[in-house]
């Protein structure tokens, strides 16, 4: 359970910390380039099963290139003392990996749309034509205003982290040994 824990937990904060700053950058700059393409790629990553990405990247990872193990929380026999966690993280890259290469496109969408809705509000054109920078005006009076929303989606998914995903820890942290 520990393992599960830790595992779903890292995931889901790169994925918040991810999703963040890529939905910010997308919501700048709403209609552009980087807009269009990263929504290209929410929808064609968002809706991949997770565990057919963590068999292409144990297959690229551990079997083609050969950097990451393929299976197992530890190595057989458990290394103790620092060793111990630094095999800790070398077990847990690929799946975290995966799962941070799906999740985090979906928060970025969502956190985008909550920013634009919000950067279309009177007071923050108000604030441009004052002439405050949009740096200022993106992150102190946007972000103020998004934080409830974006706050408790990040809750909720930590607290989606206690359950996992069983068919995803079966085929990224206990088999293809």
């Amino acid at each position: 359970m520990s393992g599960q824990l830790s595992l779903f937990t890292t995931a889901i904060f790169i994925n918040i910390i991810l999703g963040l700053w890529l939905g910010l950058k997308k919501a700048q700059k709403a209609g552009g380039l980087m807009d269009k393409t990263t929504s290209i790629g929410t929808m064609v990553v968002y809706g991949m099963p997770s565990w057919w990405l963590g068999m292409l990247v144990i297959m690229f990872f551990a079997y083609t290139i050969g950097i990451f193990p393929s299976g197992g929380l530890h190595s057989i026999p458990p290394p103790t003392g620092f060793v111990y966690y630094t095999d800790l993280l070398r077990h847990m890259a690929l799946p975290v990996l995966t799962l941070v290469l799906i999740g985090f496109w979906g928060s970025a969408f969502l956190i985008r749309n909550i920013v634009l809705g919000i950067l279309q509000e009177d007071y923050i054109m108000a604030a441009r034509t004052r002439g405050i920078p949009e740096r200022k005006v993106l992150y102190g009076h946007a972000m103020r205003t998004a934080a409830p929303p974006i706050v408790t989606m990040a809750l909720l998914s930590l607290l989606a982290s206690v359950g996992g995903n069983i068919i995803f820890e079966g085929i990224l942290t206990l088999g293809l040994k």
